[in-house]
């Protein structure tokens, strides 16, 4: 049996089968992270995901592609609502600094301490695991729902199918993509559009965002020829 309380002793851990990964690395059932407040393009994936299920209130299991500043602040919000489970965060960073950055940058006290590989707050644990390339990551292990990544490197649908790959349900990705993929949502704008059969999702850049709300005001209030 493989010891994988440092994973940084093991140069990959998706080397061993995935049934051996499993049981070491879901040590501890995971209780439900808490949510208040994400980006609204986000949340309205979430709410098409459960319709979908057509199961009231299911927690949607998501895990964390890179833990940048928008993953951190993710992570952050979903102490404060019960929509979101994170059960696992990829990071190329070092799990004492991913911890440190989590809470220093919060503008208010947070209670989350670090456990080994685990990052633990109150409503539960999410594993940190040694991040790498789409694809690498055993979202199936996890029973991930979504996968959202932050880290602004993999934005074109091929990458973003490594994720379905390797067993995410949907991707998300905080950033525009490269190429043609499933759908590109702008809360306030064409959030109507989302589909049940939407696999890989952009929730925009924060440009995108900003810029779309406002030209979409303007067309109704104005017209708009050329933006």
């Amino acid at each position: 049996m493989v010891d994988m309380s440092d994973y940084t002793k093991i140069p990959n851990i998706f080397h061993y089968r995935k049934n051996n990964i499993k049981n070491l690395i879901l040590n501890q059932k995971c209780t439900n992270f808490k949510l208040k407040y994400l980006h609204p393009n986000l949340c309205d994936i979430f709410n098409t995901i459960n319709t979908e299920r057509n199961i009231k209130m299911k927690k949607i299991r998501v895990g964390l592609m890179g833990f940048g500043e928008t993953p951190r602040h993710i992570y952050r919000l979903c102490l404060e609502n019960e929509l979101i489970e994170i059960v696992a965060i990829a990071d190329i960073g070092l799990p004492h600094i991913l911890h440190y950055l989590l809470v220093s940058e919060s503008k208010k006290d947070i209670d989350v301490v670090l456990d080994g590989n685990f990052i633990v707050s109150k409503n539960g644990k999410a594993r940190i695991m040694m991040g790498g390339n789409p694809g690498d990551i055993p979202w199936d292990v996890f029973n991930v729902d979504v996968v959202i990544d932050g880290t602004g490197k993999y934005r074109t649908s091929a990458e973003m199918t490594k994720h379905i790959n390797a067993g995410a349900k949907r991707v998300i990705i905080t950033h525009l993509p490269k190429d043609d993929i499933d759908r590109v949502i702008v809360m306030g704008v064409n959030h109507h559009t989302i589909k049940l059969s939407d696999k890989l999702i952009s929730a925009g850049s924060a440009t995108t965002n900003a810029a779309a709300t406002i030209l979409k005001i303007l067309d109704e209030a104005f017209g708009v020829d050329y933006a």
